[in-house]
This record gives C-alpha cells, structure tokens and sequence, in this order.
C-alpha cells in the first residue's frame, strides 16, 4: 500500500497565513523597514510551508498494536461484572456459565467432574452446599451466592496436575 501525501488542513493553512502576516505587521508596527518586513514575511512563509508540506507535528508512521486480551485479567472482569445482574436482581446466566466453567477447571485439579453425577457428593463436601447448588443449576444465584462460591474456589488447593490434550 502506498504511503498518501501528507495534506494540511484548512485550519493549518489558515494558521499559517495569519503568523505570516502577524509577523510582517508586528515589524512594520515596530517601525522596521518596509523591506525587513517583507524578507521577515518570507522567511515566515517558508517555515510554514516547511512544516505544513512535511506533516511536521503530524502523528505518522506506525499504526498501534491492539492489546492481547488475556483470559482472567481485569477486561474479564469488567465485561462480566458490567452486566452481571439483570432487572430482578439476580446474576445473569452468561455469569452463571462462566463461573461453572472457572469451577470445572478448579475442580478437575482435585480430580472431580460436575457433569459426572458420582462426583457430586465429593463437590458437596469440597465446595459446601450453596455453591453445589449454584453449580447444579438451581434457581437464579444472587450476587452473594456468587460470590461465595467464588471464596469456596478460591480456597481450593490444586492436589493435582490438569492435563492437556495436545
């Protein structure tokens, strides 16, 4: 792609013209002569031209990287908690999903699965009651019931490794 000329904006110009001719008023107002006046005009004239025709001040060049979003950083928790509630006051199910996802994870470091029914006892005791319940799908949580199983993940200590496919 080839690079565009860079082009000023009519205010530029604008303002070019008027320092030209501020700065040929101010030495004929300071009693120069007429033809200091005038060289003084130029020299003005080339510089604005100069600095107008090379796009000098101008941000050019390199566009800017997007910042890499990484999962768990504060834009996470920003677009969750944006709208984590709805009109009734309880937490929206995209919340709710996520936070089952953020507990498979922890829970798979302890050897558990939430889809196997077997495990469910062994969640139950880990977690405590209402968040199994918040996990299982019962009714809409609350923020507090969010935030309390939120507290009971974070208690976890990984006993082992999860492994990834590759």
């Amino acid at each position: 792609m080839a690079d565009r000329p860079f082009r000023p904006s009519a205010g530029a110009v604008a303002g070019a013209v008027a320092v030209v001719v501020g700065v040929a008023a101010l030495l004929v107002v300071l009693d120069r002569p007429p033809g200091v006046a005038v060289l003084a005009g130029a020299a003005t004239a080339v510089i604005c031209v100069l600095v107008l025709t090379r796009g000098l001040g101008h941000a050019g060049g390199f566009a800017e990287l997007p910042e890499p979003v990484r999962a768990g950083t504060r834009y996470t928790i920003s677009q969750l908690s944006a709208g984590m509630t709805g009109r009734d006051g309880r937490v929206r199910g995209q919340v709710v999903n996520r936070l089952h996802d953020v507990a498979a994870t922890r829970l798979a470091l302890h050897g558990l699965d939430l889809s196997v029914p077997a495990d469910h006892a062994a969640v139950r005791a880990l977690l405590g009651e209402p968040a199994a319940v918040l996990l299982d799908g019962g009714p809409p949580p609350t923020e507090t019931d969010v935030a309390r199983c939120l507290d009971a993940l974070e208690s976890l200590t990984p006993t082992t490794q999860l492994r990834r496919n590759r």
